[in-house]
């Protein structure tokens, strides 16, 4: 890659054994690092800055999630789910340069 740049992080939802979520409402997410959207039990987190690798901005997202994970638990009383990483998009922002 010429140019690479994350392009998102995506989490799989995984609910608890006790819980079950009928046809939640997506979610928007607008921070000062990401925007991101939770549907259909996929959290898919766009990084507002450029990173060239997973591993630069991975640890932005995990400490994210983390917090969500502890709000919810802290509202309801039990951690009904976990979020999972599930992998990233990379792409080339400059493909046809051949330098």
């Amino acid at each position: 890659m010429n140019d690479p740049h994350v392009a998102a992080l995506t989490y799989q939802v995984v609910e608890s054994d006790s819980s079950e979520f009928q046809n939640p409402n997506d979610v928007e997410i607008d921070t000062d690092e990401f925007t991101g959207r939770l549907s259909k039990g996929i959290l898919t987190l766009q990084p507002k800055d450029h990173f060239t690798t997973e591993s630069e901005v991975r640890p932005m997202t995990d400490q994210l999630v983390q917090a969500w994970e502890i709000d919810a638990g802290l509202r309801y009383g039990r951690p009904d789910f976990q979020l999972r990483f599930a992998g990233s998009q990379i792409v080339d922002r400059n493909p046809n340069n051949n330098t």
